[in-house]
């Protein structure tokens, strides 16, 4: 009786050892579920892509030159890297 006693209380501990992460995990979601919980939502009708700038392009994009810039530095800190200016020049 003693050995089927052991062999238990080694099982249930050997549980609770595989268990742990899962119940830490499950406590961290809840606080992260809780902390939303208290902040309030969009308005209705409306989504968070809605209330972001209302220009129909994202931004003034790449500076001119740019591309030439890197380019330039890429080859002086490299000098086994090789540009082809004519294929940027067709692109």
């Amino acid at each position: 009786m003693t050995d089927f006693l052991d062999e238990k209380r080694a099982e249930i501990a050997e549980e609770l050892t595989k268990l742990t992460p899962l119940v830490e995990e499950y406590r961290r979601l809840e606080a992260a579920s809780e902390a939303l919980a208290d902040i309030p939502a969009a308005p209705s009708g409306t989504s968070a892509a809605a209330l972001g700038p209302t220009r129909g392009h994202r931004g003034p994009g790449r500076p001119r030159g740019s591309k030439t810039t890197a380019n330039r530095i890429a080859t002086a800190a490299s000098p086994e890297a090789t540009v082809d200016w004519e294929a940027d020049r067709e692109t």
